[in-house]
């Protein structure tokens, strides 16, 4: 009877070893090396493709752009050490940052000129026709 359970326990057991070192496997190689993000544009979900990025830390890189190279994901406060670094290294890949004024025009289209409109002429308040005037007869008597 031991022996059976052992068999049992041997049948359950190995498949799920197997699938957790295979899984942890796969979850390595979710971005391949080729596919490289760019820290200077790359919206929030691409950025939590890399190792070890949650949306706060993706949120983070995004807030403290732009970036003149990958080294300087390390000196802004994002919480990215030097082996972190290595392990991303393979996926990153850094564009050189815009100019201000060439984001500005890309964020917000060129709106083109109206005409001016003529402002209309103020209308004067036309005046309120008079109460009819009381003869004096009708006029209360003060005394």
């Amino acid at each position: 009877m031991k022996w059976l359970s052992a068999v049992v326990l041997l049948l359950v057991a190995l498949p799920l070893v197997c699938c957790s070192s295979l899984y942890a496997e796969a979850k390595k190689k979710a971005l391949p090396a080729e596919k490289s993000i760019d820290i200077n544009k790359a919206d929030k979900d691409t950025l939590m493709q890399l190792p070890g990025v949650g949306s706060k830390k993706a949120e983070k890189i995004i807030s403290n752009r732009p970036y003149n190279g990958i080294e300087d994901l390390k000196g802004k406060g994002i919480g990215v050490g030097d082996k972190t670094l290595e392990r991303w290294r393979p996926y990153l890949k850094c564009s050189p940052p815009e100019k201000k004024a060439e984001a500005e025009s890309k964020a917000e289209p060129e709106k083109k000129a109206e005409p001016e409109k003529k402002a209309e002429p103020e209308k004067k308040a036309e005046p309120k026709e008079a109460a009819p005037a009381m003869p004096k007869e009708d006029m209360p008597k003060t005394e």
